[in-house]
Order: structure tokens, then sequence, then C-alpha cells
């Protein structure tokens, strides 16, 4: 290859370069960004975990029955 033809390729591979460099930090930093989202998803699913088992085990010390429960006893008391 003459120099001249060589050149437009050499700099044609320059700007691949820079942009597939360029594309992965972009991928890197959007990736930090959903890791942190999904943390925080975690953590608030956590949170309503833990506040749902409080309300269930309030609710048996009530001896409150759950809607659907009360709802398949009165049921099975039709069928009957």
């Amino acid at each position: 290859m003459s120099e001249s033809t060589t050149q437009p390729a050499t700099q044609l591979a320059s700007q691949y370069s820079v942009q597939v460099t360029d594309d992965l930090e972009r991928n890197v930093k959007e990736q930090e960004r959903v890791s942190a989202e999904i943390a925080a998803l975690q953590q608030q699913l956590a949170g309503l975990q833990h506040d749902h088992a409080l309300l269930v085990n309030m609710q048996q010390a009530l001896g409150i029955t759950p809607p659907s429960a009360a709802q398949d006893a009165a049921d099975t008391a039709a069928d009957t």
C-alpha cells in the first residue's frame, strides 16, 4: 500500500479507537448507575418486606382474619 492510502486507514482506525473507548466509558458509567438504582430498590424492597412481616404478626396477635382467609372460610361454610 502506498502512504497515501495507509494514512486514511490509520486515521479511520484511530477514530474508531477513540469512539470505542468513549463507548466503553459510557457503558461502565451506565452500569454503575443501574447497579446503584438496583441497590436502592433492593433496600426499599427489604424495608417493605420487613414492614409486611411486622403487620402480619400484628394481625395475628390481634386475631384479625385476613380478608382472603375470611372469604375462604365463608365459601367453605356456604358449601356445607
